[in-house]
């Protein structure tokens, strides 16, 4: 699977941790909420920093920080996933 960094980064925001982040993770989970679709159990935007190369990458770079992915999470409905 491609890093979830790189569909961040195709709304032509900026790079995942720059300005943009917080408002594009708002968009996504969003964009979710609103689909037509039944769901079961949890349906959102979750940011696994230990399970996605773009997000360990982000963090290994100094991208982002722990305080940077806990406002993302806020908007994602569901929090940080280790």
């Amino acid at each position: 699977a491609s890093p979830l960094t790189g569909s961040f980064e195709s709304l032509g925001l900026g790079s995942f941790g720059q300005s943009g982040t917080l408002a594009a993770a708002a968009l996504v989970t969003g964009a979710l909420k609103e689909l037509p679709v039944d769901t079961c159990g949890y349906c959102g935007l979750m940011l696994p920093p230990l399970e996605d190369a773009g997000l360990a990458r982000g963090a290994a770079d100094g991208a982002y920080r722990i305080h940077d992915l806990l406002a993302y999470s806020a908007v994602c409905g569901l929090g940080l996933d280790t």
